[in-house]
């Protein structure tokens, strides 16, 4: 079982600025208010298209054809199979997937920030 993820969760590119843990946040806008966790809205279904923070990506060298991650373009697995809202699975801890960025292309959640609600 993984934590389930909502609005609170931590997920960032993988390529932090220098002296940063953290690469470019991914802004976690909710699908829905029905199912919170600490006021917090659960995500579901899918965190494609969602915009990420550019400024926080550390792939800033135009000159060296880096492209900063500014939008999430695929996600892999770690969707609910079991827990739903509206038919919509909820996301799980370690969700991951690829940006539009370049070189690197990773982000991934890396802090669900409850472990009240657990799925599969």
């Amino acid at each position: 079982m993984a934590d389930v993820l909502t609005t609170d969760s931590t997920i960032a590119c993988g390529h932090p600025l220098p002296g940063q843990t953290l690469g470019g946040k991914l802004t976690l806008v909710p699908a829905q208010t029905v199912l919170t966790i600490d006021g917090k809205p659960v995500l579901m279904d899918t965190l494609e298209k969602t915009v990420i923070d550019a400024s926080g990506c550390g792939q800033q060298n135009a000159s060296a054809s880096e492209i900063p991650c500014a939008v999430v373009v695929s996600q892999q697995g770690q969707a609910s199979t079991v827990l739903t809202v509206d038919g919509k699975p909820v996301l799980l801890h370690q969700t991951s997937g690829m940006s539009n960025g370049s070189p690197k292309q990773d982000w991934a959640s890396t802090d669900a920030k409850q472990s009240v609600l657990k799925a599969d």
